[in-house]
């Protein structure tokens, strides 16, 4: 399982569905079981990336999960909505307003049709970008300070 490469994750009847350019998965899984295994490789949990999430960008709905610079999860749906939907803002290609619907445009021309405002939508993404540029930053930072020491 690799979330990176995955467009979005939606909810199935106690599974989750995992959209891929080329194929979809069904895990029979949670969602939140689903990410969490990802997160066990970098020794954290969905838990603790929503917490940290929420108080360094004050963000207090729709909070995006930052798995790592290739994945960042952005639920365009209440997680308690029958269609609970989340993306992976880093592999949208476009956002496009069509007769009042709202159309994500992934890589691979693969669409998906929500339930969301244009307007709002950017505004997760904006929120997004700005966590991947903060996260960019830090991993530099790093870098840099890890090559001062050696």
């Amino acid at each position: 399982m690799n979330l990176e490469d995955a467009l979005y994750i939606s909810k199935g009847n106690r599974s989750s569905k995992v959209i891929y350019q080329n194929q979809t998965k069904i895990f029979d899984l949670t969602i939140n079981n689903l990410i969490n295994k990802e997160l066990q490789k970098s020794l954290s949990t969905i838990e603790s990336r929503l917490l940290s999430t929420k108080r360094a960008y004050n963000i207090q709905k729709y909070v995006p999960i930052y798995i790592n610079q290739s994945c960042i999860l952005q639920p365009i749906s209440k997680t308690t909505d029958w269609n609970y939907t989340l993306v992976n803002v880093c592999n949208i290609k476009d956002v496009l307003s069509i007769n009042n619907q709202t159309i994500i445009r992934f890589d691979g021309d693969i669409s998906l049709i929500v339930d969301l405002s244009i307007r709002r939508l950017k505004n997760y993404l904006k929120n997004c970008y700005k966590i991947l540029e903060t996260q960019k930053t830090i991993e530099r930072d790093n870098i840099n300070y890890v090559k001062e020491k050696h």
